[in-house]
């Protein structure tokens, strides 16, 4: 590992190294990485620094580490993006290059809870549509959707 041009702390250094070679393919998904010893020596790096890149690392989901077992490349999730950035799920999938879909598993009007009532405002007597649905990714279920919409009778307008 050249360390001469690049000041920034030696273990951000290994933790790019490490996603750079999962890139790369040198390690794949799933696969066990090197002992932290092994590992070490073919960075050039202490046991003390690889161990703070292995826990940023696992902090980020790149690897998982079991105890007693050895440390692994996590599996690349299906979207990158979480609820932190508000995309609808048509949306992250098709930014993910795959085909949504939907299966339906209910649909009926339901009378709203005091919780439902309270959270959406509602009126006692104000009804809402619950549907229930699995979306899918290229026919791969990945959310289940539990939708409640508050009904609002034309006269309220």
């Amino acid at each position: 590992m050249s360390t001469k041009a690049d000041n920034r702390h030696l273990y951000l250094r290994v933790i790019e190294r490490i996603k750079e070679d999962i890139r790369n393919g040198i390690y794949t998904e799933k696969e066990k990485l090197p002992s932290e010893f092994e590992l070490s020596k073919i960075l050039g790096v202490s046991r003390a620094t690889l161990r703070e890149a292995l826990r940023i690392l696992e902090e980020e989901h790149v690897i998982i580490r079991r105890h007693g077992v050895g440390t692994f490349v996590h599996t690349k999730p299906l979207f990158l993006t979480g609820i932190e950035q508000l995309n609808s799920v048509t949306k992250m999938i098709k930014q993910a290059n795959m085909i949504p879909g939907t299966i339906f598993l209910s649909s009926q009007v339901i009378m709203p809870s005091e919780e439902d009532i309270n959270r959406f405002r509602l009126e006692h007597d104000q009804e809402l549509f619950y549907l229930e649905r699995v979306r899918t990714a290229s026919g791969q279920p990945i959310v289940y959707c539990l939708d409640k919409i508050p009904i609002i009778k034309a006269n309220a307008l």
